[in-house]
């Protein structure tokens, strides 16, 4: 099974097919890799909350330790990401690690929470919540971020909404 996939998600998600790892038994039990045509490879279903909780515990743990490689780990080599609906997208992990990397400039002392998801089909929305110290003076920023994940569960899609305000509210 892929990182995020479960045979039985149960929680009424939408099931999407993912392959399962690379090794699988053929019709006489010896080990085959996919692709040989002894043996397909089985289908499981992604597990869409699995993915989003992770993706929200790592986005929180990764913005609180101002750590963008834990980040764009989250993200398909050619998910995109819009921050605010009037802003251009950045397309692939490289421009989405970019723009990770200059969100946080002259940002210090974050102290982030992200909500758990609400979860429909491959998609998810998560409200987030920071406190931190922007150039020195406080802010609080809230929003959140829509996200939709390939069967491996890896972010493919994603766009923020959020506002700041001054002080931490």
């Amino acid at each position: 099974m892929t990182r995020f996939a479960q045979k039985n998600p149960g929680r009424g998600d939408t099931p999407t097919p993912t392959r399962s790892p690379n090794r699988n038994p053929n019709k006489n039990g010896k080990t085959t890799q996919d692709g040989d045509n002894d043996n397909p490879p089985t289908m499981v279903t992604m597990d869409t909350r699995t993915a989003a909780q992770h993706f929200a515990d790592t986005w929180q743990h990764g913005w609180t330790h101002h750590d963008p490689t834990a980040i764009i780990a989250l993200y398909s080599d050619d998910a995109t990401h819009t921050s605010m609906p009037f802003r251009p997208p950045h397309h692939g992990k490289h421009a989405i690690a970019d723009y990770i990397r200059w969100s946080f400039a002259g940002e210090s002392d974050p102290h982030v929470t992200f909500a758990t998801p609400i979860v429909d089909g491959d998609q998810a929305a998560i409200e987030f919540r920071v406190h931190a110290l922007d150039n020195g003076r406080p802010i609080t920023l809230a929003g959140c971020v829509f996200a939709r994940f390939n069967p491996d569960g890896l972010a493919v899609q994603t766009r923020d909404y959020w506002h700041t305000t001054d002080g931490h509210q």
